[in-house]
């Protein structure tokens, strides 16, 4: 992998030809050309009176990123607005502290989350402040939420400020050192694990309150659709949403600060 990195490595705007090999096909060749990659993280648009953010990855800025989405909605809908839908769909995490920070933006105070290893531990407690002003939040999750993207579920489940919908995440809390050997080998080791407020392990995964199944076969998008009308109902716009247990063998949720 890293041999192959480095030849595709080079100079902006050079190009470079890709032989392209797939299964039961020949061999063809694509051109394309070198470019600087900058990933927007945050896309944001609206839908009806609710505020829609999409979160790709929690790479640097994404905290501000998306307290520039909430503005900027804000500044679009205005006194209609009725909450925000967080998308944290097929999102496979990142830097801790942007989840951290991310979490933050929506409590007022109490733990985020917690890890505890064999010789170290650390707590993450959010600061005063909503970005939000308390309006109702819906985060999307799914298989493919993951790290970071579970911290932030599990942070906001926990503390009573958002409902999830979608289906159960991926389940990546763990907390991993690297040791070097020598000659380029290393060893990985798992030195801790992460911790949602309430005491479960991100590393089992975060159930929704709401569970829905994405349907390949019908058009649309269904957990969407369903995120859209549990928001509006939690802002007392729409007809009652009936929801699933979040985890029937979760552990009660903890006071804020309590772990």
């Amino acid at each position: 992998m890293s041999d192959s990195v480095f030849l595709l490595r080079g100079e902006p705007g050079s190009p470079i030809t890709l032989t392209i090999a797939r299964k039961d096909r020949t061999p063809f060749e694509v051109t394309i050309i070198r470019e600087v990659i900058r990933v927007q993280a945050v896309r944001w648009r609206r839908e009806g009176d609710v505020g829609y953010i999409r979160i790709s990855s929690f790479s640097r800025n994404v905290s501000i990123e998306l307290r520039d989405a909430i503005r900027g909605l804000d500044a679009e809908i205005g006194p209609r607005l009725a909450g925000y839908v967080i998308d944290l769909r097929s999102n496979p995490g990142g830097l801790l502290d942007q989840s951290v920070e991310v979490s933050d933006l929506f409590l007022e105070e109490g733990l985020i989350v917690y890890t505890r290893g064999r010789s170290d531990s650390m707590d993450f407690f959010a600061r005063r402040g909503d970005v939000a002003g308390g309006k109702p939040l819906v985060v999307l999750i799914d298989g493919g939420s993951a790290s970071a993207s579970e911290i932030v579920a599990g942070a906001l489940q926990d503390q009573g400020r958002a409902v999830l919908v979608g289906t159960k995440s991926f389940g990546k809390g763990s907390v991993q050192t690297l040791f070097p050997l020598g000659e380029g080998d290393g060893l990985k080791l798992t030195v801790a694990l992460y911790y949602t407020p309430s005491g479960r392990t991100v590393d089992g995964g975060i159930a929704p309150d709401l569970a829905v199944e994405a349907d390949p076969d019908r058009e649309g998008d269904e957990q969407l659709d369903r995120a859209l009308e549990t928001l509006l109902q939690l802002a007392g716009r729409g007809p009652k949403v009936g929801m699933a247990p979040a985890n029937d063998n979760a552990p009660a949720r903890a006071a804020a600060g309590q772990n």
